[in-house]
């Protein structure tokens, strides 16, 4: 995952490096259930905020990271590194994280709030 926000706000996305058994692409809250170390750059089971023009290959524990937060009342665009497809989410009320499957690697692009 990269955050390339090209915003002026510059906001970091947060990440994570577990993701929910049993659960969809998408889970709704702030923080995801299989998260037991918060805001941990170096940990298992674990999220943080990734700053904009960092990406997570430099985190060695999120070598395979598996979702990133839409924070209430902002919106993301993002995209898959290999497609041109721009993707759009928002959290209106209740913020929300989004699954990154597989190999997939995602590239924020902006975030409004």
């Amino acid at each position: 995952m990269t955050n390339s926000n090209s915003m002026s706000n510059r906001h970091a996305i947060r990440v994570a490096n577990c993701w929910p058994s049993g659960i969809g692409a998408v889970w709704s809250g702030d923080q995801l259930p299989c998260v037991t170390n918060p805001n941990k750059s170096a940990a298992k089971n674990a999220d943080f905020e990734l700053p904009v023009g960092s990406s997570t290959i430099n985190y060695s524990y999120y070598y395979d990271t598996d979702a990133f937060r839409v924070y209430k009342g902002c919106s993301v665009a993002y995209q898959f590194e290999g497609t041109s497809t721009i993707h759009s989410e928002s959290a209106p009320t209740t913020s929300k994280w989004l699954r990154i499957t597989g190999i997939a690697r995602a590239k924020i692009l902006t975030i409004r709030c």
